[in-house]
């Protein structure tokens, strides 16, 4: 009876795919999060610059 070789743990390829998986999702969950965030930073930075800049008095 012939018995074909089995490897026995993860090859790198294995290892690669699940780092790949981990690392997009990663990426897709930090861009749902950050960029709102920040669009909502910028817009209250400015928010504020131009309440500022209405209460500046020209002579």
């Amino acid at each position: 009876m012939m018995r074909l070789k089995r490897n026995k743990g993860q090859s790198t390829l294995e290892y690669l795919l699940i780092l790949t998986g981990i690392i997009a999702a990663i990426i897709v969950a930090t861009q749902s999060v950050v960029k709102p965030t920040v669009g909502n930073i910028f817009n209250k930075v400015t928010n504020e610059a131009q309440n500022a800049v209405s209460h500046l008095n020209y002579q």
